[in-house]
């Protein structure tokens, strides 16, 4: 199936939305939407989609058809297999817009507004303001890493 993903969810996954579907059951307009780890807005993507355990459908990138504007090559070499960052893949000036996008929808949604915005701080490349290790003993050593992606394994 070939998707343009429109934007990113708020747990930094991509979305696909199709365009209003008839419920032939119910007789009423739907909009379905199709959750992409590891896309950007803009990508022209290959998937393979199925729907996890809470109806939520879910693609997996087949192929990368065309990349989006605000794509770019993750800097740590084990961005591909690790669980421990979500959105190496797009560029600075895209996430900062994006994560100031989520603080400005929170405080509308709860109608708040404030008489002075901030300007955010954001950390370097290469560094981190959260961590969470996974550890399991192993003969008589611990070891400490990062789930794999997608799974509940170590790496």
């Amino acid at each position: 199936m070939e998707i343009t993903i429109k934007a990113l969810g708020p747990r930094g996954d991509g979305y696909y939305e199709s365009d209003s579907e008839t419920n032939s059951n119910k007789g009423h307009q739907r909009n379905n939407r199709i959750y992409v780890d590891r896309s950007v807005p803009g990508d022209k993507l290959e998937v393979k989609t199925r729907k996890n355990k809470d109806g939520v459908i879910q693609g997996e990138i087949i192929k990368i058809l065309q990349t989006s504007k605000d794509r770019v090559k993750a800097p740590c070499p084990s961005y591909d297999v690790c669980g421990g960052c979500t959105l190496q893949h797009v560029s600075d000036a895209f996430y900062k817009n994006w994560k100031q996008s989520l603080v400005n929808e929170a405080l509308d949604r709860q109608a708040l507004s404030p008489k002075t915005y901030l300007e955010p701080i954001y950390i370097g490349e290469g560094s981190r303001r959260r961590v969470t290790f996974s550890a399991f003993k192993q003969k008589d050593k611990t070891i400490l890493g990062y789930k794999k992606r997608r799974s509940k394994n170590d790496q």
